[in-house]
């Protein structure tokens, strides 16, 4: 399992990558991290939504700014030109956590078999 955080600009002010101390509590040796300050994966995202990929459908143009998200893919999905079709998407996380366990043990069930 590889598990991707992506810090973006959301506000107005947020114009710096997380400090140490906010980046430095994930500290699983499997996480890597990303700074977005031009929101690249927040484009992807509503590409995504607006082409019809109904995981992102809460994404759409008009709809919420993709951020605070959480996406489980399947083992060896590739992004190459666009994003690929998630296995699961939540949306905040910090509601999502529940669902993202299960998600996270599910597909760790799937990879032992």
């Amino acid at each position: 399992m590889r598990v991707y955080v992506v810090w973006a600009t959301v506000l107005e002010n947020d114009i710096d990558p997380p400090t140490a101390d906010i980046s430095g509590l994930l500290k699983d040796g499997r996480v890597q991290q990303y700074w977005d300050p031009a929101r690249d994966l927040s484009a992807m995202v509503r590409a995504a939504a607006d082409s019809g990929m109904t995981a992102f459908h809460d994404f759409k143009t008009g709809g919420h700014m993709p951020y605070d998200m959480a996406i489980v893919y399947k083992a060896g999905a590739h992004w190459v030109e666009r994003i690929p079709k998630p296995l699961w998407v939540g949306s905040p996380v910090a509601t999502a956590i529940p669902d993202l366990n299960k998600q996270l043990a599910a597909v760790s069930s799937r990879a032992a078999h």
